[in-house]
């Protein structure tokens, strides 16, 4: 265990490195060697250049082990391991043995896989699903139907579904067509509209292609894809084989100074998220796209097959980079960048290809902290060897404050439930959109950007590159938000019944009001009895009705307690449904019974007289303050059992 002093020493040190590369990377003239646009040329100065950033990382976000692999023109480039696989055995990171997690990077292979049945003419991009599916269908919510181009660009329209997306067991490792007829996430838009990422989606892809080839999905994507690119060491198969278990990087998070190892997280939609691989064998995977299907002496797609998949496919408004096809257009500094991430709790990864220059980079981190070090890597591997064309510094026009205001208000993703209990979440993940007094456009979100007019809905950041665009519907009203470099997200406008401030106001203080009652009725009921103090039976407030009216401020205190300690770990609804929210869930019912007694009680003191003006008043602001919360808790889907 390390000293706490030392180790925050060290993190400092380390912080400091990594902004100094930062500042040498990102700012220094483009004239330097390094910098020039032609990419990586030198092997030990990129070795060096990915030493110093990833080493670095590994001391300031408290990551166990990394891997990075960058290829050009046809054949690695540079490959290499970092810190550890397993902390107890001291078994350091191996580029060409240790297997990584690469999580949602698994779609791509897909995608690849569709690609390859649409040139043997057995799918066909642009004809209903319905067509391949036998075990379940798509419900008709809407007359447009659901394409498999639409599962390739996440614009099917389906809902956000997380509960069971991972397990710690192999019990819930079932069949694609099982776990899809039983999960299929509600249509929620009409297709073809907006993106909303999707899981499901992608598992409904695959599992047409197990329907269209007769083959599992492990056993095609074996057959078609690894085998061909000699990608020996990796596989989606779950548990990991023998014959590769043993060098499977472990997952790390890190607590109160020390790393934890977590139990393997098993993926029952295999095929979107459950490939084991080294960064040599994604090596060859980004060889074959880069070389248009080609690796080696094999081929896993036609050349134009290839182009076709690497074009864009949709695009959600001017300015905003496309969606190719399963591919993310992420392009940088000037540069055509296509590529995916890939998140799974403990690992964090990404695949980042740049066609023309026929360069490609991936790196895996096996903590959880990996995640920002990920899109780090990248921003400074882009910065260094293909960097920006000078900034050019924007200013608010001038009397823009009335016109942009229009723009300001909270949005929160596209991404999210609408008829399950994880509906909630979305507020978690908000962004504020406020206006500057000098009028400029503010989004607040993990960090504060502003953002310059540059044309009417289109603005750009005032220190940079990236674009912001709205949408407005056919009245003029701004419903949609879309960042340009981010274009497989969707940011919709908050109504005012999902507005987070009304919530929070209606919450707040609905439970003052059940935190008085449960606190001042039994004390007032306690000074009366030892006093001896005695209420005339027939103007009292009946004590029954007391009883359901403090029972049910009591429950609905009891759930927000339990909501708040359950909500610090939010990770822990993808493995399934925890029993505290089973058990929330029953005493919300039971919360809305006593409400049911309290409401009725209501009626009769008013009707008869019965206490004082003042304690029926105060009986109803509190059963008004139950009925707003029973409201509150049905919008979020947390009345009844929407699992």
């Amino acid at each position: 265990m390390r000293n706490s002093t030392n180790l925050e020493k060290t993190r400092v040190i380390a912080i400091s490195v990594a902004a100094v590369m930062l500042i040498i990377t990102g700012f220094v003239q483009p004239a330097l060697a390094l910098r020039s646009a032609t990419g990586p040329t030198d092997r030990a100065e990129l070795e060096a250049f990915m030493d110093g950033i990833v080493e670095a990382q590994l001391e300031a976000y408290n990551i166990a082990g990394a891997v990075v692999a960058v290829v050009k023109d046809g054949a690695l480039f540079f490959a290499k391991g970092y810190g550890y696989a397993d902390l107890k055995a001291r078994k350091h990171v191996e580029a060409d043995k240790t297997l990584f997690r690469i999580a949602s990077i698994s779609k791509l292979f897909v995608w690849t896989a569709v690609m390859q049945l649409v040139e043997q003419g057995k799918l066909d991009l642009n004809i209903d699903i319905n067509t391949y599916l036998t075990h379940f269908k798509i419900p008709d919510t809407y007359d447009e139907p659901i394409t498999l181009s639409h599962l390739m660009t996440h614009t099917a329209g389906f809902e956000e579904y997380v509960t069971g997306l991972f397990t710690k067991d192999t019990d819930r490792l079932l069949p694609l067509q099982d776990i899809l007829a039983h999960e299929l996430p509600a249509r929620v838009r009409p297709p073809g509209d907006v993106i909303s990422y999707s899981n499901h989606g992608t598992a409904i892809a695959a599992y047409i292609i197990e329907k269209v080839s007769g083959k599992t999905w492990d056993d095609y994507v074996e057959e078609n894809i690894l085998r061909p690119l000699g990608m020996n060491r990796t596989t989606f198969r779950q548990p990991v084989p023998e014959t590769l278990s043993a060098n499977v990087s472990k997952g790390y998070t890190y607590r109160e100074g020390e790393f934890q190892e977590e139990a393997f997280v098993y993926v029952p939609l295999a095929p979107v998220a459950s490939a084991s691989t080294t960064a040599t064998d994604m090596a060859a995977f980004m060889i074959a796209h880069l070389n248009h299907g080609r690796f080696e002496n094999s081929r896993i797609l036609h050349a134009e097959t290839a182009r076709q998949m690497h074009g864009a496919l949709f695009r959600q408004a001017p300015a905003i980079n496309p969606m190719a096809h399963g591919f993310f257009d992420i392009s940088r500094n000037g540069r055509q960048v296509i590529g995916h991430g890939g998140n799974i709790i403990y690992f964090h990864s990404r695949m980042d290809l740049l066609p023309e220059q026929k360069v490609g980079l991936f790196v895996s981190y096996n903590t959880q902290g990996g995640r920002k070090a990920a899109k780090e890597t990248y921003e400074l591997f882009m910065n260094r060897y293909y960097p920006p064309e000078d900034v050019q510094v924007l200013t608010p026009s001038e009397n823009s404050e009335n016109r942009l205001r229009r723009f300001t208000g909270r949005y929160f993703s596209t991404r999210r439930a609408h008829e399950r209990l994880t509906k909630l979440g979305a507020l978690l993940g908000t962004v504020n959109v406020k206006l500057s007094e000098d009028g400029a456009l503010k989004t607040m979100g993990p960090k504060t950007t502003r953002w310059i007019e540059i044309k009417p809905l289109t603005f750009r950041e005032e220190y940079g590159h990236r674009t912001l665009v709205f949408r407005q519907d056919s009245k003029g009203r701004v419903t949609y938000m879309f960042m340009g470099d981010l274009p497989y997200m969707a940011l919709e406008r908050i109504g005012m019944k999902d507005s987070p401030i009304l919530h929070v106001v209606l919450a707040a203080t609905a439970f003052l009001l059940f935190f008085t009652t449960t606190v001042f009725w039994p004390f007032t009921a306690l000074i009366r009895w030892r006093h001896n103090v005695k209420l005339n039976r027939q103007t009292r407030i009946p004590g029954l009705a007391y009883l359901l009216a403090w029972s049910a401020s009591f429950l609905f205190i009891v759930v927000a307690a339990f909501l708040a300690l359950g909500l610090r770990d939010p990770n822990e609804i993808v493995f399934g449904i925890p029993v505290w929210i089973k058990a929330v869930l029953v005493l919300v019912v039971l919360a809305v019974i006593m409400t049911a007694g309290t409401f009725i009680y209501m009626v009769i003191i008013w009707k008869s007289d019965r206490g004082s003006i003042w304690s029926r008043a105060y009986y109803t602001a509190v059963m008004l303050a139950l009925s707003v919360t029973i409201w509150q808790l049905n919008h979020w889907n947390l009345l009844g059992f929407h699992y």
